[in-house]
């Protein structure tokens, strides 16, 4: 199967497509990419960049690093 379209999200397992008609979201493990925008499935670092006020990093980080020890233990 071939899927022709531009990459725009990749969260280091799964890949959404924009295609001229739908986004398509897909594991993105075992898919061979080809392109400029190609994500490295061996060397990917999710990153956060946060502009604004200080104090929405304040509030904000310390609650989604609770939310997330939460769910993942």
């Amino acid at each position: 199967m071939q899927l022709l379209g531009d990459l725009s999200l990749f969260d280091g397992e799964n890949a959404t497509v924009a295609t001229d008609t739908v986004l398509v979201t897909f594991r993105a493990e075992g898919v061979m990419y080809d392109g400029a925008d190609c994500p490295d499935l061996v060397e990917y670092v999710p990153s956060l960049r946060m502009t604004g006020a200080a104090q929405m990093g304040d509030l904000l980080l310390p609650t989604w690093i609770d939310v997330y020890a939460r769910d993942n233990g």
